[in-house]
């Protein structure tokens, strides 16, 4: 096999400091400094004074400071949106309501109603998958500014199969892009399972997935997101959230401060943004691209072999002559390192099929967060999507529909609590982490219940009697679930 590196030039990205602050050498001596600092300070003091003020910070595209615009209000003729009055049965008298008192709210929590009519901004950070179904979604709702904030610049590399299972195609139907997707993808109708020395089973369905290279998808959801009017910032790092007195109330970035209502967090399994209490593992992912690989065809091929177990190995292909080749695994104290694990499964399962294949660009690597239980995925003004919560599935690692997915809940969540004008305090968010384990939870445990099975020899079992009709749907049933 040849190998050449078509990327050796690049670097992997530093890992952003976020809030709360991680433990560091100082070699970023600016990241050194308490993240409660001057945006702290002039955003609480403007909060202490009028904690619902519209928010007139501002941070241009390149992430300069810009100047503050004056308080915006919503057109009174009729585009509310949701805040549109519904039509009244004439002589129906509107039912005054007396002002709420203080520390009314229900459970003794004092719940302060914002004005309806100022236009509230949001934060997202991160533009991947979750977030910018997350602006989409919020974009619906009228009188809210979202703002869409990327570290990197697109076109960007990541590492990840760009596998698009059936769910993600169905949620990609929901936010309008699933059909250029479908037309632009390479189509998968069918998957090949192998775990020990025996042959793989092929496994067929009537549904659909595909692969669609990560860098053009993640670029095409951002582009998508600001045609629809997000505001988005590419090159900006998100240093730190700003709190008073356990409120939101502002961003700090590598481009300014920036005064917000809200913010979702969606920027990946490193994320020190996200509430830290989150059960679950992480695991690690190792790939390569290849270009004349024999045998490629509709199928994507998943090998549960020993050197991964409990999890497994893939080849997906993305086009007729390139595919992409990993391993995810979980690392041993004193077990072979990524490097082994990845030759090892490579010579074994394609050895005969890359025989003339040119390996393109360096080997990639990646951390996975994982969870069977997603929790804590919200705080006062602060929603959490994607792997930035640990939303990944527990056996396959699939991310980019458990990131679309949950960025549209949160979007439609925050959105439907600010089209209220209500503010978005923690009791008024605490839902979301359940709607995001109803959506998901049937999912992640079957995955669980899945990994249990790789662990013994009752994967090997089935594949090796998976010739009968009957071995085959019940295979393919699991694999559809996980």
């Amino acid at each position: 096999m040849r190998s050449h590196d078509a990327a050796a030039g690049r670097r992997g990205p530093r890992r952003a400091q976020l809030q709360p602050p991680l433990p560091h050498g100082g070699r970023d001596d600016h990241r050194a400094r308490d993240p409660r600092g001057a945006l702290h300070a002039a955003l609480a003091a403007r909060h202490a004074r009028a904690p619902l003020s519209p928010s007139p910070a501002h941070v241009d595209r390149h992430g300069g400071a810009g100047r503050r615009p004056p308080p915006r209000r919503r057109p009174a003729d009729g585009a509310a949106g949701r805040d549109a009055e519904r039509p009244r049965p004439p002589g129906k008298p509107r039912r005054a309501r007396p002002p709420p008192a203080a520390g009314a709210g229900r459970g003794g929590v004092g719940l302060v109603e914002a004005d309806p009519g100022v236009v509230k901004r949001v934060a997202i950070i991160g533009a991947g998958p979750a977030g910018s179904a997350a602006a989409i979604a919020l974009r619906r709702t009228a009188g809210v500014e979202v703002v869409l904030l990327e570290r990197k610049t697109f076109p960007r590399a990541k590492a990840c199969g760009s596998g698009l299972s059936p769910w993600a195609l169905d949620t990609l139907d929901d936010l309008g892009l699933g059909r250029a997707i479908r037309a632009a993808a390479y189509p998968i109708r069918a998957a090949l399972i192998g775990a020990g020395l025996g042959a793989p089973v092929e496994l067929r369905s009537r549904y659909q997935a595909a692969i669609y290279l990560r860098s053009d998808f993640d670029m095409l959801l951002a582009r998508e997101a600001a045609r629809r009017g997000a505001d988005l910032r590419e090159g900006v790092r998100v240093d730190a959230l700003a709190r008073h007195a356990g409120r939101l109330v502002g961003v700090s970035t590598s481009g300014g401060d920036l005064e917000v209502d809200a913010a979702i967090v969606c920027n990946g399994a490193t994320s020190t943004l996200a509430p830290a209490s989150r059960p679950g593992r992480t695991l690690n992912a190792i790939m390569g691209w290849y270009e004349g690989v024999e045998g490629i065809s509709d199928a994507v091929e998943l090998y549960f072999d020993p050197v991964v177990k409990p999890y497994y190995g893939w080849l997906f292909p993305e086009s007729p002559r390139r595919v992409n080749i990993g391993i995810c695994y979980a690392p041993t104290d004193g077990g072979p390192n990524a490097l082994e694990r990845f030759e090892t499964f490579v010579a074994t399962r394609f050895g005969r099929r890359a025989r003339h294949a040119t390996r393109i660009g360096r080997l990639v690597g990646h951390p996975i967060a994982t969870t069977y239980r997603p929790a804590a995925l919200s705080q006062h003004g602060t929603l959490v999507a994607g792997e930035a919560g640990r939303l990944v599935d527990p056996v396959t690692a699939e991310g980019i529909h458990h990131a679309m997915a949950t960025g549209l809940i949160a979007g439609e969540m925050l959105g439907d609590v600010l089209a209220r004008g209500l503010e978005p305090t923690a009791e008024r968010l605490a839902p979301h982490t359940a709607r995001v384990r109803r959506r998901l939870g049937a999912g992640l445990w079957t995955g669980q219940a899945l990994l249990a099975v790789t662990r013994t020899p009752v994967l090997d079992w089935a594949l090796r009697f998976a010739s009968t009709r009957s071995m085959k749907s019940v295979l393919t049933w699991a694999l559809a679930r996980a």
